[in-house]
């Protein structure tokens, strides 16, 4: 199995994209099928991928938070609990330190992800995504109602229309 792109698609992702999120699927996958020497690699890929979340707005090329919390889950998996908790504490630490921040959007940033120029609340979308990122570290360190809390504040208080906050709100259901 490759994840190289096919040159007929263009650019393709962008070096050094980390997909964590599809590394531990895959570990699961190939965990299920018996097939563990590939799912240990699988989870190893997602478990030593990417940075750390980062602050303020996202730019393209910016990681998703959720790249940290799938990084902790595959550490988890990997039987690496020390490892996984950090990887949730710091989803929460980060969150908890950057809940207050008023993040401010560089006009003639040429990478945004949307067209933040002229957003009316700024602050509010940080807030979101801290309570996105603090849901989701509490859900790793096993507080599922805090963290279910957190998801649902994510969409009823800043955006109904969060993916994140709702596939991983109906994972904590399941």
């Amino acid at each position: 199995m490759t994840d190289d792109w096919p040159v007929n698609l263009g650019e393709g992702k962008l070096p050094g994209h980390r997909e964590n999120v599809v590394d531990y699927v895959r570990g699961l996958a190939l965990r299920r099928l018996g097939r563990e020497d590939e799912a240990k690699k699988a989870f190893g890929r997602a478990a030593s991928g990417g940075e750390t979340v980062s602050g303020g707005q996202m730019f393209y090329n910016d990681q998703p938070p959720e790249m940290q919390f799938y990084q902790g889950l595959a550490r988890r998996a990997l039987g690496n609990e020390a490892g996984a908790v950090a990887s949730f504490q710091g989803l929460v630490q980060f969150a908890d330190a950057h809940s207050g921040d008023v993040p401010e959007v560089d006009f003639f940033a040429v990478s945004l992800p949307e067209f933040l120029v002229f957003e009316a609340d700024l602050a509010a979308s940080n807030k979101c995504l801290c309570r996105f990122l603090k849901g989701l570290g509490l859900a790793g360190l096993g507080r599922r109602e805090e963290a279910k809390g957190e998801l649902k504040a994510v969409l009823s208080d800043y955006d109904a229309a969060h993916l994140g906050a709702a596939v991983h709100l109906a994972q904590l259901a399941e």
